[in-house]
């Protein structure tokens, strides 16, 4: 809505509602980044350990695993540690080799 000096709304169908960010917008510092960071991705363990590096991560992050290919002697992957730009995994099995899903929330 657009306003009129009297602070009456004036509905004028040419000027969008919404706020439209086009492809140029650039983030403080001029930097800008067209290349897509997914928040999802699979790693593949070693050792039962795995870490991922990821501008999403952050400390206050809610990181989902799911094993989507078991091998070796599968344990419960959890996120062992978790900082800002990584995050690591870890199976509880050593001898764990699976590929483990991740989604960044």
């Amino acid at each position: 809505m657009n306003y009129a000096a009297g602070g009456a709304a004036v509905d004028n169908p040419a000027v969008p509602h919404d706020l439209l960010i086009g492809p140029t917008v650039t983030q403080a510092a001029g930097y800008e980044s067209i290349a897509p960071v997914p928040r999802a991705g699979k790693v593949t363990l070693a050792g039962g350990t795995a870490t991922v590096s990821s501008p999403w991560a952050f400390t206050e992050s809610l990181i989902h695993l799911t094993n989507v290919g078991p091998s070796g002697t599968v344990g419960t992957p959890c996120v062992s540690l978790l900082s800002a730009g990584s995050f690591t995994i870890q199976s509880t099995s050593d001898a764990d080799a699976s590929t483990v899903a991740w989604m960044i929330r």
